[in-house]
């Protein structure tokens, strides 16, 4: 008798399997007849390895299914061996070859459909992975992505990086589209076109939620009719104007307590929109000590200036001038 773990591994790959995930994963990269393990089974076992406890690189994929249940996990016949680097390698050619934005598309969408997700809003963003070695960022190769310095949402500036793109649906945060961009990308240049070309593949009804990077006036009109909420910069001359000059008395209370609201209509960038200034009163106590604390030091220094200069005798010796 052999006795070989599942752990739980066997969970995530009946989730595998229920979305079908192999089946559009082998339609996407096509199959050989004299293939042991199909595209759909090794990228299913590459998902098993990266959700492990302990994770394995390419060339330890043998070690990391010993001691378990390869066959049950991903098919009759498929045997550790068989998951080695070499095999692993041509996988991720035909991955490349295919797209691999495209090809998460296409099994996010499956995962859509079987998981029945609402579609009531949906969430974009991108975050910096900092990477140690050296990379030749001097000549990337044609399509591929620059491994560079730029700027670090992990705070750490002295390493290159790379972004990774994600829309999530609301409907507990599954992630429906992948982009893996350069090192040194500007979110604000690309958001727009990004969330328009996810809006045509998905047929985007919902309400997109992103940070201010997505508002600026090339964004809005890129996206056209799309329905979609962000954070206005105050770096815009026409938001600074809004809030310092908006009177009290235009504010209304919320059904959140110490919050109130006041709605503006715009039409920056040509896009006609809706503005809603928050104020927390908790916030705007907390600016107002602090600027009663700073006129307060002002205060101070401007008076022990004045003792100085008060303390001050101007005397003449011999023709000149001496304090």
């Amino acid at each position: 008798m052999d006795v070989t773990d599942l752990d739980h591994l066997g969970i995530i790959a009946g989730i595998i399997d229920q979305m079908g995930l192999e089946e559009r994963v082998n339609d996407c990269l096509g199959t050989h007849p004299q293939q042991i393990v199909s595209p759909g089974q090794g990228l299913k076992g590459m998902i098993l390895n990266g959700l492990g406890f302990v994770s394995a690189p390419l060339y330890l994929y043998e070690e990391f299914f010993i001691g378990k249940a390869t066959e049950h996990l991903l098919g009759e016949g498929i045997a550790p061996e068989h998951l080695n680097d070499d095999y692993l390698g041509r996988l991720l050619d035909k991955v490349w070859d295919y797209g691999l934005s495209a090809l998460y598309s296409r099994i996010a969408l499956d995962a859509y459909r079987t998981f029945a997700l609402t579609t009531r809003c949906y969430h974009y963003d991108s975050s910096s992975f900092s990477v140690h070695g050296e990379y030749d960022s001097e000549t990337p190769e044609v399509g591929c992505i620059e491994i560079t310095q730029g700027y670090s949402k992990d705070h750490r500036p002295d390493l290159k990086q790379f972004i990774v793109e994600l829309m999530c649906s609301n409907d507990g945060g599954v992630p429906l589209a992948l982009t893996v961009s350069s090192g040194n990308q500007s979110d604000k240049a690309v958001f727009g076109e990004r969330v328009t070309a996810f809006a045509q593949q998905w047929n985007l009804d919902g309400i997109l939620v992103a940070d201010s990077a997505l508002y600026s006036a090339a964004n809005l009109a890129q996206m056209g009719d799309l329905h979609w909420m962000t954070r206005v910069p105050l770096t815009l001359a026409e938001a600074q104007a809004l809030v310092s000059d908006l009177p009290a008395e235009v504010f209304e209370a919320s059904e959140r307590d110490g919050y109130r609201l006041a709605c503006v209509c715009s039409t920056y960038g040509g896009v006609k929109q809706l503005w809603v200034v928050v104020e927390n009163k908790a916030r705007v106590g907390s600016d107002r000590r602090q600027i009663e604390r700073q006129v307060e030091k002002h205060q101070q220094q401007a008076e022990t200036q004045l003792r100085r200069q008060g303390d001050c005798k101007l005397v003449c010796v011999r023709g000149q001038n001496r304090i």
